[in-house]
């Protein structure tokens, strides 16, 4: 019996493994995903497969094309969907991204944020496909201001970017390519553009080192941390989210 008992549970239990190992997580034929406590999920619609964090969505004004902007520890890039076929047509690549990202009133250019590179790209959008990709510059990179939410008038005159660990808007003019700041906390304006590292060393083995222990960013309880913004050309008013704050500014 012992015997028995043993080669019975041995068999057992080699279906259990058998059959725990088959159910992974991820996406299951049935439209389902696994996780990985074994639960399943079944999203409501349709799963269009992106890339790693998508943070952001523009809708063209066609409604033919969607733009998603990934960044995170993936790929950092612009996918562009198709609406209609539900396919992913192009994967454009960035260096650095952080969730601004806006699609222009007559759906001929698409703005997004070049994150530390201190840019926005701006790319032409024509019949679904990104090109001439001529980035804006907002602040020297060697300055910590990181652009983050954008917006963008209809005329296409003026470029707004809050500017998350620089504690300032910018505005723009898109004609000049020069940019302005407003200053949205309490701190000196120099004091919160600063790099913590010199520039001489801005690239070099020590300067990478230093990058990765302080992140590039020293903070003060009275800085807004802005966000996003909106325009309201209508009532001429700017709309600027303050994270920190917890307020919006106007």
């Amino acid at each position: 019996m012992n015997r028995l008992t043993s080669r019975l549970a041995s068999v057992v239990a080699g279906v259990c493994v058998s059959t725990f190992a088959t159910q992974l997580p991820g996406p299951l034929p049935d439209g389902a995903v696994q996780l990985p406590n074994q639960w399943q999920l079944r999203p409501a619609g349709k799963q269009i497969q992106l890339g790693s964090f998508p943070v952001n969505i523009a809708v063209h004004p066609n409604d033919k094309y969607a733009v998603v902007l990934h960044s995170g520890y993936g790929s950092h890039e612009l996918i562009v969907v198709d609406l209609a076929t539900e396919k992913v047509t192009q994967h454009v690549p960035l260096s650095e991204s952080f969730f601004g990202l806006t699609i222009s009133s007559d759906g001929k250019q698409v703005y997004c944020s070049g994150a530390g590179d201190e840019v926005v790209h701006r790319f032409d959008f024509i019949r679904g496909v990104l090109t001439n990709d001529a980035p804006v510059k907002i602040h020297d990179k060697l300055l910590r201001a990181v652009p983050s939410g954008i917006a963008v008038d209809k005329r296409q005159k003026h470029l707004y970017v809050a500017n998350v660990w620089g504690d300032c808007l910018s505005d723009v003019d898109l004609v000049t390519k020069k940019a302005s700041d407003v200053v949205l906390g309490k701190r000196d304006h120099s004091t919160a553009l600063n790099p913590v590292i010199p520039p001489e060393k801005f690239d070099s083995a020590e300067g990478a080192e230093r990058r990765f222990e302080i992140g590039f960013y020293s903070s003060s309880p009275d800085d807004t941390f802005p966000y996003t913004c909106s325009v309201d050309e209508k009532r001429h008013r700017l709309y600027v989210s303050l994270w920190a704050k917890s307020s919006v500014n106007v």
